[in-house]
């Protein structure tokens, strides 16, 4: 129920339409498929047509591409989506074909194969872990590679959740394959197929405490019962530019809000509400705007000859390509490309 909600939410009318939200809604959907399935399965036909829940197991081997592919697209790495994306769905294409002999068979000619060892299970299953493994190693890479990560910082839980997800699987697969005795007692209380759900259920509790997940645009809201008087704020205003155009911070691509407060003695929530309030920006846009200007300063036609444009874009505090384009794309209108054209002419 809760994920037929969060569908309706992601695709309401007017919220955002952005690859994240598209990616999220298949994962969704292929979630509550999963659950249906074994549902289904388990409880009313699975004794009559095993075969069939074939069809189920192919869902895990989809799992991990779309885990990866939508945190590349939380996080704006584009280049995910420009690298030959259809290769993430081979192993899941290869698994349903090698099963389809299995899945038209007639439940006495399953049962007789079984029987005969032709049909591999502990193999089958394995592959799917180490499917799964790959893809959140790989992700939780994209994840601090990222200068977006503190904005996303629930994504650390996600990936607790399916690390130990993946711990217990592994130890009901040594239970069921290797007839590991001590760890049967855990394995009698775990699922592998309800790690998932589980997900989904702290995606849609993160949604509702940040709107960004499903609205990619930044809304500043009004702070109700601040301390903070307009002299005050002006005065924060002043010291914050003055830092950012003197000290410079955006330079370290780590540079959080954490230690700019520290820097200027000023409570978090304070600087927070400033530079929403006087800049119209979060944090991470605020300081990504600093390093634009610092990207078009240096970005001459004597660099340019010197240097590639990636190049230049880590020298301003950038520290993936992807998060500069986007970036650029979305604070100037143009591509970073479409820019340096326009000024050479």
């Amino acid at each position: 129920m809760q994920g037929l909600i969060l569908i309706l939410a992601i695709n309401r009318p007017r919220s955002s339409k952005s690859r994240s939200n598209r990616i999220f809604t298949f994962f969704l959907i292929l979630i509550l498929t999963t659950l249906f399935g074994n549902s289904f399965f388990v409880r009313q036909t699975l004794a009559d047509y095993p075969h069939m829940g074939l069809l189920m197991d192919d869902m895990y081997f989809l799992y991990g591409p779309l885990l990866y592919l939508y945190v590349g697209a939380l996080l704006g790495f584009e280049v995910l989506f420009q690298k030959r994306i259809w290769l993430h769905f081979v192993l899941p294409a290869v698994h349903i074909t090698t099963m389809m002999e299995y899945v038209l068979m007639s439940p006495g000619e399953f049962y007789l194969a079984m029987g005969a060892g032709v049909w591999q299970y502990p193999y089958d299953q394995a592959l799917a872990i180490l499917s799964i493994g790959l893809y959140v190693t790989l992700s939780w890479r994209v994840y601090l590679m990222s200068d977006q990560k503190g904005q996303y910082t629930f994504l650390r839980i996600i990936f607790w959740v399916l690390a130990i997800g993946l711990i217990l699987w592994v130890n009901q697969f040594a239970v069921n394959v290797f007839r590991f005795d001590l760890g049967a007692r855990v394995s009698r209380y775990t699922n592998p197929w309800t790690l998932f759900p589980l997900i989904t259920i702290l995606l849609g509790f993160f949604a509702i405490q940040k709107t960004s997940l499903f609205d990619n645009k930044f809304k500043p809201k009004p702070y109700s019962g601040s301390s903070l008087s307009t002299a005050d704020i002006e005065a924060i205003r002043v010291r914050l530019e003055a830092y950012m155009t003197m000290g410079k911070p955006y330079l370290d691509p780590r540079v959080s809000l954490d230690q700019v407060a520290t820097e200027l003695s000023i409570k978090k929530k304070d600087l927070s509400r400033v530079i929403n309030q006087e800049f119209g920006f979060n944090f991470f846009d605020f300081v990504n705007s600093y390093r634009i200007l610092e990207f078009k300063r240096i970005a001459t036609p004597e660099a340019l000859r010197k240097h590639k444009i990636l190049g230049l874009a880590f020298d301003a505090g950038f520290n993936s390509k992807s998060a500069f384009n986007k970036i650029f794309k979305r604070l100037e209108g143009v591509t970073p490309s479409e820019y340096l054209k326009e000024q050479s002419k």
